[in-house]
């Protein structure tokens, strides 16, 4: 799988995307519909929103994000994708786990 490239967000995905809210979000849609890309391009607008909220208020803890993923496989290119589209520093602490067997993360 190639990684995904500068995108333009279609209408839809930028419905999804400019809720910015904390907890779980889950994306449904048929395969190809474009829910990896709309999960990362969300992904990069909240961690933005939670990270200039922290500069506000001058929080001194990083924010912490965790992706969850299905497989390894998807573990992979879904981690590859939030690193290349999410500018990762002092502030954002990223980790990405994949479910082994649909219960236990790694």
């Amino acid at each position: 799988m190639r990684p995904l490239g500068p995108v333009a967000a279609t209408a839809e995905q930028l419905a999804i995307f400019s809720r910015v809210r904390g907890g779980v979000e889950v994306i449904r849609g048929a395969a190809g519909s474009g829910k990896t890309t709309t999960a990362i391009l969300k992904l990069q607008a909240n961690i933005g929103s939670f990270v200039r909220r922290h500069r506000r208020t001058a929080a001194t803890k990083p924010v912490r994000v965790l992706v969850l993923t299905f497989n390894r496989t998807l573990r992979g290119y879904v981690e590859t994708l939030a690193r290349g589209q999410v500018a990762e520093s002092k502030d954002v602490e990223l980790e990405v786990k994949h479910s082994a067997n649909g219960h236990t993360w790694h």
